[in-house]
């Protein structure tokens, strides 16, 4: 899925966050955390959405903003 998602446009906020996603199963949860602010900046609908995903729930609980 990296892969793939490494190809696309990270100034489309669900690509970043798709991204976000994939660090956090991969236990990267710097780059994890540094996708979900880039997604969340650009649309803020995607916190509640993180919300309700349980990788994203790690990167949340030491988001400090």
């Amino acid at each position: 899925a990296l892969d793939i998602l490494d190809e696309m446009d990270i100034s489309d906020p669900r690509v970043c966050y798709l991204k976000a996603v994939v660090f956090a199963r991969l236990g990267k949860r710097d780059k994890a955390l540094k996708f979900y602010k880039l997604a969340t900046k650009a649309d803020q609908s995607l916190m509640h959405r993180a919300a309700l995903d349980p990788e994203l729930s790690s990167v949340m609980n030491f988001n400090d903003y």
